[in-house]
C-alpha cells in the first residue's frame, strides 16, 4: 500500500538549521520531505542544509533533498521546473496517494 502524503517543499532561505527543523517537523507529523533549495540561495547553503538534515535525521520523518537546483523567480516558469523536478524526485520513491505542494515560508517556527 502507498504511504499517504508526500510534501513537496520549494525553499529559499539560507538558514539551514531553521529550514532542517522545520522540513524535520513537517516530514514527523504529515509525512516524507522532498525538498528544493533555490539555487540563488547557493551552494554553501546547500551544503548546511545537509549537515543540518544529518543532525536531525534520528529523530524520525524523512527529508529528502534534491540534487536538482533551479534559480526560482516566484510565479515564473522557472518555479514549474523546480515543482516538476520536486514532483518527479518523489514519484521516483512513491507512489503516494496524494502529493502536496508547499513553500518553506508557509511553515513559521513558531
Amino acid at each position: 500500500m502507498p504511504e499517504s502524503t508526500a510534501v513537496l517543499l520549494l525553499a529559499h532561505e539560507r538558514d539551514a538549521q531553521a529550514l532542517a527543523y522545520r522540513a524535520s517537523l513537517i516530514a514527523r507529523h504529515v509525512g516524507p520531505v522532498f525538498l528544493h533549495l533555490d539555487a540563488k540561495a547557493g551552494e554553501e547553503a546547500y551544503v548546511q542544509l545537509g549537515e543540518a538534515l544529518s543532525r536531525l535525521e534520528g529523530e524520525g520523518g524523512r527529508v529528502e533533498r534534491i540534487a536538482t537546483r533551479v534559480s526560482v523567480h516566484w510565479g515564473g516558469d522557472d518555479m514549474l521546473l523546480a515543482m516538476l523536478a520536486l514532483l518527479d524526485a518523489a514519484r521516483a520513491q512513491g507512489p503516494f496517494e496524494h502529493y502536496v505542494f508547499a513553500s518553506s515560508t508557509h511553515y513559521p517556527l513558531q
